[in-house]
């Protein structure tokens, strides 16, 4: 034996070592301020779209400088996002001092006018920016609501697809009845259809006789089932 045997209860206790934490905190507080400048943002890289005005870019650049844990990307995005010509915003905080921005499109998919500037139509409805020109189908008699609005390019797809052509415009007449444009034969005309919020049996019809390089004359009315109405030019 190495030595007397003794109790646990008997045994000397061995004595504790301080905690450091008082130690680690003084420290802490004494190089946090020298760490602060690289806790700041420093760049803030944007890559916009055409969609996101120069105000909005300038706005992000004005970040620099900022605290980078006090940016909150999510809402970034969020209000970026908000902007008529823009899809998706992907905001990323690169630690410890890059914010990087970048900016999708709205691509749109028609076009309405509004006073004398054409505005773009995106697929869900929504206005988007602004257009040189006006971008086929364009939308006319329309109320500037995004579920109207989609529901117009809803018939462009539905006609443009059965038939095969080129649909130029879709005017609302009532919530029930639509007149189409559609390119026409020879090269240059127009054919005017007049269709249903729905596909009756009579569109379906011409649009596989369109479909298959038949024209029909100057207009059609293809709102019913059981028949379909031939016109000359209109």
């Amino acid at each position: 034996m190495s030595g007397p045997f003794l109790p646990d209860r008997l045994r000397p206790r061995s004595p504790r070592r301080r905690g450091r934490s008082p130690v680690v905190l003084v420290l802490a507080v004494a190089v946090l301020p020298l760490l602060a400048p690289w806790w700041r943002l420093h760049k803030v890289d944007v890559i916009p779209c055409d969609g996101l005005p120069s105000s909005a870019v300038s706005a992000l650049q004005d970040l620099e400088g900022r605290f980078a844990l006090g940016v909150d990307p999510r809402q970034v995005a969020n209000e970026l996002e908000a902007w008529p010509g823009v899809a998706t915003v992907d905001v990323r905080l690169n630690l410890p001092a890059t914010l990087v921005v970048r900016a999708t499109p709205v691509l749109p998919h028609g076009s309405v006018v509004s006073g004398r500037r054409w505005r773009a139509v995106a697929e869900d409805g929504r206005l988007a920016g602004s257009l040189g020109q006006p971008l086929a189908p364009v939308l006319e008699g329309f109320p500037r609501d995004a579920r109207d609005l989609r529901k117009g390019l809803e018939i462009a797809r539905r006609i443009g697809g059965a038939s095969g052509r080129q649909v130029q415009s879709v005017r609302r007449i009532t919530p029930v009845d639509y007149e189409v444009r559609l390119a026409s034969e020879p090269a240059g005309g127009v054919l005017r259809i007049w269709v249903g919020a729905t596909a009756s049996a009579g569109e379906r019809y011409w649009c596989r006789r369109m479909a298959n390089g038949e024209d029909g004359g100057g207009w059609l009315d293809l709102r019913q089932d059981d028949r379909v109405v031939v016109g000359g030019a209109r």
